[in-house]
Parts: C-alpha cells; sequence; structure tokens
C-alpha cells in the first residue's frame, strides 16, 4: 500500500487491535512504545505511526461497552 492517509488509519487501526490483543491475554499493562516496535519489527518497517497518532488509552480498551437496552414489557406487540 502506497503511504498516505489511508494506510496511516489502517496502521493505527492494526497498532490498536495489538494492544487490546496483549492486554487480552497478559493482562497487564504495555507500553505504546513495546506495540510501535513490534509493529515496525513485524512489518520489516513497513509500518509506522505518525507521531500526531495517539493509540486508545488501556482503559478504553479495557472497560467493556455498556449497552442500553429498553426495558423489557409483558408484549412485544399488541393484540387485536
Amino acid at each position: 500500500m502506497e503511504d498516505g492517509e489511508e494506510k496511516d488509519i489502517l496502521t493505527l487501526a492494526i497498532a490498536n487491535q495489538m494492544k487490546k490483543s496483549y492486554l487480552t491475554w497478559n493482562k497487564d499493562s504495555v507500553t505504546d512504545d513495546l506495540i510501535l516496535r513490534d509493529l515496525g519489527e513485524f512489518s520489516k518497517g513497513k509500518l509506522t505511526l505518525k507521531p500526531e497518532f495517539k493509540l486508545q488509552d488501556r482503559r478504553e480498551i479495557q472497560t467493556p461497552n455498556k449497552i442500553k437496552r429498553r426495558p423489557m414489557h409483558q408484549s412485544h406487540t399488541r393484540r387485536k
């Protein structure tokens, strides 16, 4: 893939997924530097992040999304 905005966005997504996977399996904190170093190593230097791109915070990754649910009613449909 040629360098550009799309590659930068996809590289950030890959790095965030790497961090998420690391935290899922290790339950320890991981530094962004380690993730970025591994990203570069695994891609043989083809994937790097610009300094203005930041990885997700550990708390964002480890906190499950809260799903808003509607209250359950006695009947979901009205009978005639």
